[in-house]
Formats: C-alpha cells, sequence, structure tokens
C-alpha cells in the first residue's frame, strides 16, 4: 500500500489538479493523506469536499490562527496517520501522471534494498526538470564528500515508510519550516542509497509563491544562504543517528575534477557556469593551477547577477564562443544543467573532444 501525503497552505487555486491526479492513477492500492496547515482560503472546503467523495482521502488539519506550522511539521503528522509502506510525496501545487504511484511501487518492489525512488518530473508539463545521473553512487559521495545531487522537489520523491520512520520526528521544525525534498534526500543516502526514474511522472508547477520564482527574484544571493541552512538542517536530522555529514562540499569538486585531470591539465579552459557551482570548479581549477581564459554562460539563463569580474576572468556570453574558438582548448560544463548545455554546443557546432562532462 502507498499513502500519498499533500502538504497544503493556501493552495487552494492549484488543490484540485493535486486531489485529482491522485485520484485518477492506474494503481489502486493507495489512500491520500492532506494536511492543511491553517489556510485562510477555501482550501478547508475544498478539502472536505474530496474527503466526503472518496473513502481515499483523509485529512489533517492544523491549528487555525495560530503561526504556520509548516511543511516538515505538516508531513510529520501525514506520516504519523498514514497506512502504507511508501510513502509518496504531493506538494498542492504540483500534480502526478496516472503512471506515478504505478511506477513508483515496481521501483520499490524491484529494489528493496534502496529507501527511496526518486521520479522525474516535468516543468508545466512542457520540459524535463532534472536529469539526474543514474550510473553513479550518491551514498558514497553524500557521506564522504557532503555532495548532494539534482533531485527533483518533494513531489517526485517517495520513501519507505519503515525506513523513514527511524530518523522520526525532525526536531526543531520551527528553525526550518520547508525544504522537505532535502532533508528526505539526505536522510535516504544517510543510511541506503536512491534509484531514478527518469521517466517523466509528473509535473512541478512554476508560479509566483513557490521556491523556483524565490530563486529568480533573489538575485543578490538570498537563496544561496537558504540553501547553506537548509543543508545544515538536513545534516542535523541525520546526525541524531551518529551519521555526519561533511559540512562542505570542496571534497566532492576535488573528487570530480581530478577524474577528469587527464583532459584539462596543461589546456586553456573555459568554465561553462555561473552559478555557485562555477565558482566551486573555479576555486578548485585554481588550487591545481590550472589555467582558466575565459567563464561563459548564456546570457538569457544565467543564474549569477552578480558583476561579470566577480570570478577575475573575462565573461563571455555563450553565444560567442565560436568568435573565440582559438584561444581555448576546452570548455568545462561546471553547472547541472548538463545536457541542455551539451545539446546547446552541438548547435554552435563546437565540436565534442573540446567539451568536458563533469559528474554532475
Amino acid at each position: 500500500m502507498i499513502s500519498v501525503i499533500i502538504t497544503n497552505y493556501n493552495y487552494g487555486v492549484y488543490l484540485r489538479d493535486a486531489v485529482e491526479s491522485v485520484l485518477k492513477q492506474t494503481y489502486d492500492d493507495f489512500e491520500l493523506i492532506i494536511v492543511d496547515d491553517g489556510s485562510t482560503d477555501d482550501s478547508k472546503q475544498i478539502i472536505k469536499e474530496y474527503e466526503n467523495k472518496s473513502s481515499r482521502v483523509r485529512s489533517v488539519f492544523l491549528e487555525e490562527g495560530a503561526e504556520r506550522r509548516g511543511q516538515n511539521a505538516a508531513f510529520m503528522e501525514g506520516v504519523r496517520i498514514a497506512k502504507g509502506e511508501i510513502i509518496c510525496c504531493l506538494d498542492a501545487d504540483d500534480w502526478y501522471g496516472e503512471n506515478m504511484l504505478a511506477y513508483k511501487a515496481q521501483l520499490h518492489k524491484e529494489y528493496p534494498d534502496c529507501a527511496m525512488v526518486d521520479s522525474s518530473l516535468s516543468v508545466d508539463g512542457v520540459s524535463r526538470m532534472v536529469n539526474a545521473r543514474t550510473d553513479f553512487d550518491y551514498a558514497e559521495a553524500l557521506t564522504k564528500y557532503g555532495y548532494i545531487y539534482a533531485h527533483n522537489n518533494t513531489s517526485g520523491l517517495s520513501i519507505q515508510k519503515e525506513y523513514l520512520e527511524s530518523f522520526l520526528p525532525f526536531t526543531d521544525t520551527e528553525e526550518m519550516k520547508a525544504g522537505l525534498d532535502c532533508i528526505l534526500v539526505h536522510i535516504a543516502l544517510a543510511e541506503s542509497n536512491i534509484i531514478v526514474d527518469k521517466r517523466i511522472c509528473g509535473g512541478y508547477r512554476q508560479h509566483d509563491l513557490n521556491v523556483y520564482s524565490e530563486r529568480k527574484a533573489n538575485q543578490s544571493g538570498g537563496f544561496p544562504e537558504y540553501i547553506k541552512r537548509l543543508k545544515k538542517y538536513a545534516r542535523k536530522q541525520v546526525a541524531k543517528k551518529g551519521i555526519l555529514i561533511p559540512d562542505n562540499d570542496a571534497g566532492w569538486y576535488r573528487y570530480i575534477i581530478d577524474q577528469v585531470s587527464d583532459r584539462i591539465h596543461k589546456k586553456r579552459v573555459v568554465v561553462y557556469g555561473t552559478s555557485e557551482i562555477g565558482k566551486s570548479v573555479i576555486r578548485r581549477l585554481e588550487e591545481l593551477g590550472e589555467t582558466i581564459v575565459y567563464v561563459s554562460d548564456r546570457q538569457d539563463t544565467r543564474r549569477s547577477y552578480e558583476a561579470n569580474n566577480v570570478f577575475m576572468y573575462p565573461w563571455i556570453p555563450a553565444e560567442e564562443l565560436n568568435d573565440y574558438g582559438d584561444k581555448y582548448d576546452v570548455i568545462v560544463i561546471a553547472s547541472r544543467q548538463v545536457e541542455p548545455i551539451k545539446a546547446y554546443l552541438k548547435e554552435k557546432q563546437i565540436q565534442d573532444e573540446k567539451i568536458v562532462d563533469l559528474l554532475l
């Protein structure tokens, strides 16, 4: 049996889509638990309507009028009453494809030693959100290097209930009220591993109130600071069981660059990527004494809004890489969006031998 837990706060405008997507699953051994965190819109009425219509639906209403307890506390309330062996997460503003639970059941049965299944999502039903690697031991990377891979968001995750409960309750949920996906992934990798399903199994909705939009809005560095606090909180939940995860990913970047050292040593390097990943890769290349000649990215997708000279290297837009072809030997992709970048560089007719793909 699978228990799907929807946590909701004032997402009444999206809630029906989420609930309907669960009730229309091709897999039929499931229950749906909706935990409402004191919504002030019409969410409560919508939830009660579905509870009256379907015996599969159960609800939990947290205190009205009080301060919001947050996603993590709400999720724990759902787990507390869940009857399923597998816990599936769904944000109230996202939705499942009709085979999501069937795929989940299949993979959890096929890989019982992996606590979590990470199912791929689309953005508004159009493009793939995350294309996670399936050929890498993420658990080893996390416990050795402090690295956490580019997982899908909460709505793509499912976890064995018995395994999860050994890490509960989350402590100090008032300290970190959101970021459930990051916390669950840390937990899954602490004593187990993750199976990645590359089939598009559901959808992630972009809108003004979700974390994706917050990232875009916080151009001055607010989002990276939030991620640092979130990872610290996730490590704290794991440390309750005596499992210590390194508190930075410097070791990870040393490791991945060492894997491609034969392709970049004594070469003139363009670093493609202007996010925190790009900066981490640059720091490691500097430590190794490698020659960085440019930093590049696409103007329309560039994720760093700081001044170009923050990198201390000339910045050129990816659109102009062909014009500088005789001035560099390799392009190191310092981003998790590897496949879109490779496709773009192919469009620009840049030769494969000039492209170095890190394990991101």
